[in-house]
């Protein structure tokens, strides 16, 4: 009952002084609102971080073959075979260490995939295994993917990735459908689902919303400018029945398809002059409409609804305002989060699937490539190979005997590279917790700086209530009883800037991650900790109470006689 008597009258003491109180709680609400946002950013990213890697398989190892630097800097001379990377007594010693389940041999290079006449693109191709789904996290969507028959007889058989399907075949289906790759006809018996399969989706539906909403956002800006532009017309057409008016001006009205129909009277000649440097493709048009949006972005559009964005002196197409989608040219920039994420998922997931012997037997291990100057070729007999351990203890004592069996074998050749996502996971924890600790130290900062805020206005508070205090000690109140009401009051503060700091803290992160979605079309991972939460609470009380010791213990050592006389 006591302690409850006492909140209340420290509040209400806070309250006489409302804005005063309010201004020394900001610094404890933004010292919270910043602990709680910077550590929901870092475990963002550090979970981001992790389904990158986990994606590579936490108990495989990944070798990869790579050019020796003795050939890489001594260059290739015309005719002479580069011979280095991967070989099939690696694969056969690895298969025999401890806790190694599985191990999958690939083949991987670029060839033109050609259908109908119509589509003819380099694509990656991977001659692998049938065990390459218990590797990656694809799944079969139709059809089956690559048999052990298929393997031993060679066949002539592919699986292609959801995202070339929908490339080639549209609304078909693709089963039995032959392709031409390279030089050899494979028929497709399978779609698979690949995590680039599912980030390339996701880039293309975001990539519409964004074409969608800046056509619609283009449309009403036109319509205003339209609208007062009419207005403008009126004034001409008057103008020139009055005689007042030259032909400069032309006013005429263009009927346009699609949903802008409006007046429309600015001549070419009369554009300012960096879009007369211009190249603009309806040059038989002599009209077009130019406006600048909020963001100082210059468009014209021509009477076929064409639009155009200015930047410098180059006049870049963005689309049709009546049946197209419109492209601005920060899009690209917005959307970049995507691409670096799908780079990352196309080194080990590629368009078309075939049998590791059906390239071997077609395609050879020697590949090929003109240059000037000459012609370069490299003898690789496998491109990457997967090792697949039994459990996640086993893989980083695993990976080391990976290492001295790939060493024996390779000499001093530097003709390859052990990737050990697991040793990379546990790396990318270390340098988040670090990171998460930095953010974690800067937002305190400010945490600090509003105990001292609090401290300052106590200590002003202590002067400004000396005769209050004077008549307390009087009235036989104990130092201990007025050490209690200062801190007190000081908890109301800190608890009170600590629990409106939660709420800001909560909110201002979610309002960042949509204004960044909306406006700049970039995903920012959030993750809320009930931990950081309660961290950055009990930091802020305990700093405002650390902060309040002083000023509470100075109005106890009033001498009451002196308080009482204080005016």
């Amino acid at each position: 009952m006591f302690i409850f008597r006492a909140i209340l009258q420290g509040t209400r003491s806070l309250m006489l002084y409302p804005l005063r109180s309010m201004l020394t709680m900001l610094g404890m609400i933004f010292g919270v609102c910043s602990v709680i946002a910077m550590l929901a950013i870092g475990e963002g990213q550090k979970q981001k971080a992790e389904e990158e890697i986990k994606k590579l398989g936490a108990i495989n190892v990944i070798i990869t073959s790579q050019k020796p630097i003795e050939v890489e800097e001594s260059g290739q001379q015309s005719g002479f075979i580069a011979e280095y990377g991967v070989k099939w007594e690696d694969v056969d010693r690895i298969a025999l260490l401890d806790g190694v389940v599985r191990v999958l041999p690939e083949k991987i290079r670029k060839e033109n995939v050609v259908f109908d006449k119509f589509f003819k693109k380099d694509l990656q191709i991977f001659g692998t295994w049938p065990t390459f789904l218990e590797f990656s996290q694809a799944e079969v969507v139709m059809g089956r993917f690559l048999s052990e028959e298929d393997e031993l007889q060679k066949n002539k058989v592919c699986v292609i990735s959801t995202t070339l399907a929908s490339e080639l075949f549209a609304y078909q289906n693709p089963l039995d459908n032959e392709i031409r790759v390279g030089d050899i006809f494979f028929r497709v018996v399978g779609l698979v689902r690949t995590p680039a399969d599912l980030i390339q989706d996701e880039k293309e539906q975001r990539q519409q919303q964004v074409e969608e909403s800046e056509k619609r956002r283009l449309k009403e800006l036109l319509e205003v400018e339209l609208a007062a532009n009419d207005k403008l017309i009126e004034s001409r057409r008057q103008q020139l029945k009055e005689g007042n008016a030259t032909e400069q001006m032309v006013a005429s009205v263009i009927d346009r398809e699609g949903d802008i129909n409006a007046s429309h009277v600015i001549s070419l000649n009369k554009l300012p002059p960096i879009l007369l440097q211009t190249r603009i493709e309806e040059q038989d048009t002599p009209e077009a409409k130019w406006f600048i949006d909020q963001s100082a972005r210059v468009y014209f559009v021509t009477p076929k609804n064409w639009i155009y964005e200015v930047n410098g002196t180059d006049a870049k197409l963005r689309g049709n305002l009546a049946h197209g989608r419109v492209r601005r040219m920060d899009v690209e920039q917005g959307i970049s989060d995507k691409d670096s994420e799908l780079s990352a998922q196309n080194e080990f997931y590629g368009d078309v699937y075939i049998p590791f012997a059906t390239a071997r037997a077609h395609y050879g291990d020697i590949e090929m490539k003109r240059q000037s100057g000459g012609i370069t070729a490299k003898q690789v007999e496998i491109d990457r190979l997967r090792v697949q351990f039994d459990a996640m203890d086993h893989v980083i004592p695993g990976a080391r005997m990976v290492e001295r069996t790939m060493y024996k074998g390779h000499e001093d050749k530097e003709d390859y590279v052990i990737r050990v996502p697991l040793d990379e996971l546990a790396t990318a924890r270390k340098i988040n917790l670090i990171f998460t600790i930095v953010l974690a130290t800067i937002a305190s900062v400010s945490l600090i700086v509003g105990g001292i805020g609090i401290m300052n206005i106590m200590l002003a508070t202590v002067t400004e209530r000396t005769q209050e205090i004077g008549v307390r000690r009087a009235l036989g109140a104990r130092k201990a009883h007025i050490v209690w009401q200062f801190l007190v009051e000081t908890s109301v503060l800190s608890v009170g800037g600590g629990l409106l700091g939660i709420v800001l803290g909560y909110t201002a992160p979610l309002l960042a991650q949509w204004i960044l979605q909306a406006y700049y079309q970039y995903e920012l991972t959030i993750i809320f900790t009930t931990w950081s939460i309660a961290l950055a609470f009990c930091i802020s009380v305990c700093i405002g109470m650390a902060f309040g010791i002083y000023p509470a213990i100075r109005a106890a050592n009033l001498d009451p006689i002196e308080a009482l006389r204080h005016t």
